[in-house]
C-alpha cells in the first residue's frame, strides 16, 4: 500500500481537492495495478512562504 502525499503552495476548494486526490488515485491504481480499496492519498496546502 503506497502512501502518497501531495504538497501545494495554494489552497483549493474542497471540490478541487477531491478532484486532485481522485486523479492521483486513478493514476496509482492504473500504473501500479492496486486494488480499488487501497487508498492512502493526502493533500496538504502550505502558505506560499513555507
Amino acid at each position: 500500500m503506497p502512501l502518497t502525499t501531495i504538497h501545494t503552495r495554494r489552497a483549493y476548494t474542497p471540490a478541487q481537492e477531491v478532484s486532485i486526490i481522485e486523479a492521483v488515485q486513478t493514476a496509482l491504481l492504473t500504473t501500479l495495478t492496486l486494488p480499488e480499496t487501497d487508498r492512502n492519498v493526502m493533500l496538504t496546502a502550505h502558505a506560499p512562504h513555507q
